[in-house]
């Protein structure tokens, strides 16, 4: 099993306009809602792929109840926290004549201490099922950057392996625990390492200086130009096939959760990898926040490329 753990997820809003004129009223053309957040991607992916997951997280209000439901009626499991405030609303809007979309996203929830150490117990009550956890996401009002770290270190010290893909101080803590693997894109792995990564060469350098920071494996998302990965058999580069992209919400979280399926069913790094980018490629050619399907999935699959780098 694959454990998410989603500690600021969110009720996602897409509206679809056609010529977006600012500061008058624009009629929608199409409305849907979907349950947001990281983790909660990446757990949906995993069973897309037919792979058992749980969702653990904290949610609140008829928000939460809406992405609990959603979630337990695709028959996916969870352990949510749950607070007296309502799950976080973000909105998307999608001019289908004047693309990418634009993103309006809540805060969320505040949190406290006793809500973190209700987490922990969730994760403790866990660990028996699963050994592998996904840590994904932004860290809601009252965590401290160190709360991942915290967490990571929870499921290294039983035995277990944690996944971190988050950005800023967050991920810059975080990965202080030694997460097993991290998934940064360009700016963040920029920001983490002090230099630019601009070039597929310096996607494959920074992976390396990841690993020797000791994590286990790297991966740097390179959108278009697909991804680096550096893991204990080497670097290697994963090429794309040519698609029309829709939009990149969730290609990011569809490459982890195809990565950790390649994993966890004990395929090879590079077989893994494979699976992780043809994911978050078959997501990128949906529109707004819908997620990729395995027919989808596997049509992509047999035309990405993995190469090894010499570096």
């Amino acid at each position: 099993m694959i454990c998410t753990v989603t500690l600021n997820p969110a009720y996602d809003k897409t509206v679809e306009v056609t010529d977006l004129i600012p500061h008058h009223v624009n009629e929608i053309k199409e409305v849907r809602f979907d349950p947001g957040g990281k983790g909660i991607n990446v757990s949906r992916i995993v069973r897309e792929l037919e792979f058992p997951t749980k969702v653990l997280g904290i949610i609140g209000g008829d928000t939460g109840l809406f992405i609990k439901n959603y979630l337990e009626n695709k028959g996916i499991p969870t352990g949510f926290v749950e607070v007296d405030q309502n799950t976080r609303t973000n909105l998307t809007i999608i001019d289908r004549d004047d693309p990418p979309a634009t993103k309006l996203n809540e805060p969320g929830p505040k949190i406290d201490e006793r809500i973190i150490l209700d987490v922990e117990m969730k994760i403790l009550d866990t660990l028996p099922e699963s050994k592998f956890f996904v840590f994904a996401g932004s860290l809601p009002e009252g965590c401290p950057p160190t709360t991942y770290n915290r967490l990571i270190g929870l499921v290294v010290n039983r035995g277990g392996t944690a996944v971190l893909d988050t950005r800023g101080e967050a991920l810059k803590e975080g990965l202080k625990a030694k997460p097993y693997l991290i998934k940064p894109n360009q700016d963040e792995a920029s920001d983490l390492l002090g230099w630019e990564v601009k070039s597929i060469e310096d996607a494959a350098r920074a992976c390396k200086e990841f690993r020797e920071q000791g994590i286990g494996i790297a991966v740097i998302s390179l959108g278009k130009d697909g991804a680096v990965m550096a893991c204990k058999d080497g670097v290697f580069r994963a090429i794309t096939p040519i698609v029309q992209v829709k939009s990149a919400v969730g290609a990011g979280d569809s490459l982890v959760a195809g990565l950790c399926v390649g994993i966890r069913k004990g395929d090879s790094l590079q077989s893994a990898f494979k699976l992780g980018v043809a994911c978050g490629t078959a997501t990128a050619t949906t529109p707004g926040t819908t997620l990729c399907t395995k027919d989808i999935i596997d049509r992509i699959f047999e035309s990405v490329r993995v190469e090894e780098i010499d570096i």
